[in-house]
């Protein structure tokens, strides 16, 4: 895991996508005998937040109770929320996300079937 300096900008060329499908990760977590940190076992539980950099420019509301349907009716208020203040762009923020991992999941793919660049120049610009 490291940055890379291409002219005068400065990239991530590590495990620049953080997601349980990225298996070099996962390997390296494994490797490194680290723990994993595992998100609830209900998404319902789950919060939002967008950082600006500086500060949060929106977090989502959570609560811990022990009755589902209280639960689904602050997912149901966050969700009206977040649509309130970004319309459809976040259904389409998660459309692009799914494509973009379906596409790096072609990297572990057998060498000959998967894209390989011999330098960042070569790689497609999508």
């Amino acid at each position: 895991m490291a940055t890379v300096t291409i002219g005068v900008d400065t990239f991530e060329a590590g495990a620049s996508i953080l997601h349980p499908k990225n298996l070099h990760a996962v390997n390296f977590t494994e490797l490194l005998k680290l723990n994993r940190k595992l998100p609830s076992s209900s998404d319902d539980s789950m919060s939002l937040g967008i950082w600006d950099g500086g500060k949060f420019v929106l977090k989502t509301v959570t609560v811990d109770s022990e009755y589902p349907f209280v639960q689904k009716i602050v997912s149901w208020a966050n969700s009206q929320y977040i649509f309130l203040r970004y319309g459809f762009s976040l259904l389409k923020m998660d459309s692009f996300v799914e494509t973009t991992v379906d596409k790096f999941l072609k990297y572990y793919e057998r060498t000959e079937e998967r894209p390989i660049f011999a330098s960042v120049e070569e790689t497609p610009k999508t």
